[in-house]
């Protein structure tokens, strides 16, 4: 029989990727805790820096066991947690999920799942994860459609999902910032996570032509890490580029919004970006990156590594000088946030 729930609070303890410090995640982790402590709940963000969590107001946790025990309530999410976790199908954070879901089970608290994409997964044990901790869950919130069918496939559908826009689309709307516009191009690119990939173009010839872009143009590029590492494509002999790493949402979200266009492959850095209304393009990995772009209406402009010439980053370089915020950019921004409340609706997704 299954233990009732003592918690007799409005806490809630979010469980997401939070231990590695990764700007996307951070972001998303800190929309959510704003829009619950909206809603009058106290927030744990195990893992979440202490800089972050001084910063919003909440306390900083490092043990998930600890809170979830002090939390009437359970939120996983967001992030790609229930998909391929990088270049190779990782279960960490299945796993981590799983057991949150199940100890929500047993204890009688409503766990939600909410910002996340599902799929795709390559191997059936992931799947088989996946399908248990949805199932448990009582809201799933999924920011793309693929993420619905992928769930669908799995014998998942009804009432239980939601269907939005990524969450760090409203990091504006409730994150204060003080942005100065400036003629910054914003570049980043991960080399030594993609050296598979690149095996094919020789010895890094993308990264050689960013690297030479850089070089050329280093007054006005802003070279920026999802996370505290230098940027890949630094070079000593370039005194006058700017680099951005990643350490206190706060500061790097000023920063960030200042560019006036951004080339990544980082999913996050160009939804942060087009929310702040900054042309962005991508060389991209996973999927994920593709959805996005498709929903913001230019798929052109993002190409999977696997398919991408030194001629499609060239050209994504020129188009980066020239490229204008447009009205039809302004009125799809504007729906696709809308989308997004959905996500963190938790007046609907909670009681």
């Amino acid at each position: 029989m299954r233990n009732k729930n003592k918690a007799n609070n409005k806490s809630v303890t979010i469980i997401g990727p939070y231990r590695y410090h990764n700007f996307g995640d951070d972001l998303v982790g800190a929309i959510m805790v704003r829009y619950l402590k909206m809603n009058g709940f106290s927030v744990f963000v195990p893992g979440l820096s202490k800089k972050n969590c001084a910063w919003l107001k909440i306390k900083h946790a490092s043990s998930i066991t600890y809170t979830l025990k002090k939390s009437s309530r359970i939120i996983i999410g967001g992030g790609g947690i229930l998909g391929d976790s990088g270049i190779k199908p990782d279960d960490f954070y299945r796993i981590e999920s799983l057991k949150a879901v199940l100890y929500g089970w047993l204890t009688s608290r409503k766990v939600i799942i909410t910002g996340i994409g599902a799929g795709p997964l390559q191997k059936l044990f992931s799947r088989i994860l996946t399908r248990l901790i949805v199932s448990l869950a009582y809201k799933v919130g999924i920011r793309d459609h693929e993420s619905k069918l992928f769930l669908e496939k799995l014998g998942i559908n009804g009432d239980k999902l939601i269907q939005g826009s990524d969450i760090a689309l409203l990091w504006q709307h409730v994150l204060k910032y003080k942005a100065k516009p400036s003629t910054k191009l914003g570049i980043q690119f991960d080399i030594n996570a993609y050296l598979e990939q690149l095996k094919k173009f020789g010895p890094n010839e993308i990264a050689d032509i960013l690297k030479e872009y850089t070089g050329k143009n280093q007054k006005n590029i802003l070279l920026i890490t999802n996370n505290s590492y230098p940027s890949e494509l630094f070079q000593q002999n370039l005194p006058y580029v700017e680099e951005l790493r990643y350490t206190f949402l706060p500061n790097f979200l000023n920063k960030l919004s200042s560019v006036r266009a951004i080339f990544t492959s980082h999913l996050h850095l160009a939804v942060a970006a087009y929310a702040a209304r900054i042309p962005c393009f991508s060389i991209y990995v996973r999927d994920k990156t593709k959805r996005f772009y498709e929903q913001i209406n230019h798929p052109e402009r993002a190409i999977h590594l696997k398919s991408a010439s030194k001629e499609n980053v060239a050209d994504f370089l020129q188009q980066l000088e020239d490229v204008k915020w447009t009205t039809d950019d302004e009125k799809n921004l504007i729906k696709l946030k809308k989308s997004a409340l959905r996500l963190v609706n938790f007046k609907k997704l909670i009681y």
